[in-house]
């Protein structure tokens, strides 16, 4: 009998969110993370779009992707795990100060925003991105000639070149 109150104070202890779950509760975890992932997935929705696949067929990818998002959203061990990485990376005062803030009407606008603003970050970023790729793309194919087997031996000076032929033909 000593031990009830013991347990019953672990019961409710553990029944009792914690900063980390209190705050996805208010952030509306479920509900904005899938908004989120609509957002991001709007530029593969584009893409089939510009391949010339019907409407039809885009709204179709665009209900199953908002089921999948939700299915994977509303996962009991991904919120476990989020509220986990929440509390290591903010200590219980911060995690109250961000959780002030979202009850706010800024924090609640910036929360129903946020989705928005990511999707068409991402979509802006990816138009600018376009602008650099053919370098980038040019680097990485030295890179990788640089680094692969058997790369580079013909500008090696007097690997390939014939054993008889004169090591500097301008003297």
């Amino acid at each position: 009998l000593a031990l009830l109150p013991t347990l019953t104070a672990q019961d409710k202890e553990a029944e009792e969110p914690n900063a980390a779950q209190r705050l996805l509760e208010v952030m509306k975890f479920e509900t904005s993370g899938v908004d989120a992932a609509l957002a991001s997935f709007e530029p593969v929705l584009d893409q089939f779009r510009a391949q010339g696949l019907p409407e039809e067929a885009v709204t179709e990818i665009e209900t199953a992707a908002r089921g999948y998002f939700t299915k994977v959203m509303t996962d009991e061990e991904l919120r476990a795990d989020v509220a986990k990485l929440y509390g290591e990376l903010f200590n219980e005062d911060e995690l109250e100060e961000l959780l002030a803030f979202y009850q706010t009407p800024v924090g609640q606008k910036a929360l129903f925003e946020m989705p928005k603003v990511l999707g068409e970050a991402m979509k802006l970023g990816q138009k600018h991105a376009e602008k650099y790729a053919p370098d980038f793309q040019r680097e990485i194919q030295e890179i990788v000639g640089k680094h692969q087997p058997g790369a580079g031996e013909e500008d090696a000076p007097g690997e390939d070149a014939p054993e008889d032929a004169p090591e500097n033909p301008e003297k």
